[in-house]
């Protein structure tokens, strides 16, 4: 009995003598190594795939500090950066199906942002009965959306140029039996601007990789203007030549 409390009793104390997995530093698009989480360990950087560290010898390290176990340096000044691919692959689908879900000149309430907007984005999937671990997104906008911070709800930002975003699938969904893609974006004007775009609606092509390509920014660098890209319609049927279709409220498609 007394074995059995004497152990109990260590369990618990070793357990109090861990650095907690929850307050590690955030690392976006990575996560750490670490052999165990005691007092002392060095904890290195790891990046999911598409993706290379920064500075792979910049570790965190478990402290003991005022009897309280805590991940050191607070602030991990360290990032997983999208890699570039040695060629420009095109996408395997490219289409144009935008929703407006909503937009806003200003926002009084919030000190941080002004005017934005919020947009769904649809993309068949050409091979619905194929698994695919890794999949990304490529928006081309014919304005510069530089001044904008973009969230989305089923992918996240891998990166962000004057008229181009990239968007990477969360970690365990892929696209297996889904027939057509969707991704919502908001865009919040990180300047406290109000919404000051040239034209509303803008126009938005969106290619789907059924890779990970975590920066799909080079497609702008191989076209001289970017409604060369092909634009493959999926609800209703494409319009005529020449001719602008608006045949939802809030459904747009180039000419």
């Amino acid at each position: 009995m007394k074995y059995f409390l004497f152990y109990f009793v260590t369990q618990i104390w070793a357990q109090n003598e861990e650095c907690p997995v929850e307050s590690q530093p955030v690392l976006d698009f990575g996560s750490f190594d670490c052999a165990d989480r005691e007092k002392n360990t060095k904890c290195f950087p790891h990046c999911e795939n598409g993706f290379t560290i920064k500075n792979d010898q910049r570790f965190i390290k478990c402290r003991k500090v005022k009897q309280e176990m805590v991940w050191r340096p607070k602030r991990y000044n360290n990032v997983c950066e999208p890699d570039a691919p040695e060629v420009c692959p095109m996408p395997s689908r490219i289409g144009n199906l935008v929703e407006i879900l909503d937009h806003w000149v200003s926002n009084v309430t919030d000190e941080m942002y002004g005017g934005g907007f919020s947009i769904k984005i649809g993309i068949r999937n050409p091979t619905p009965e194929l698994d695919n671990q890794f999949y990304s997104v490529v928006l081309i906008f014919d304005q510069g959306i530089w001044e904008f911070d973009f969230i989305a709800d089923t992918m996240r930002v891998s990166k962000q140029l004057k008229k181009s975003i990239t968007l990477v699938n969360n970690i365990g969904e892929n696209l297996t039996g889904v027939s057509q893609h969707t991704v919502v974006l908001t865009a919040r004007n990180r300047k406290n601007k109000d919404l000051n775009l040239k034209k509303w609606p803008m126009t938005i092509t969106a290619g789907l990789y059924k890779e990970r390509i975590a920066d799909a920014s080079c497609i702008l660098d191989n076209l001289a203007d970017y409604s060369e890209l092909p634009t493959i319609y999926t609800d209703p049927e494409p319009p005529a030549k020449n001719e602008t279709c608006i045949c939802k409220k809030g459904y747009f498609y180039k000419k």
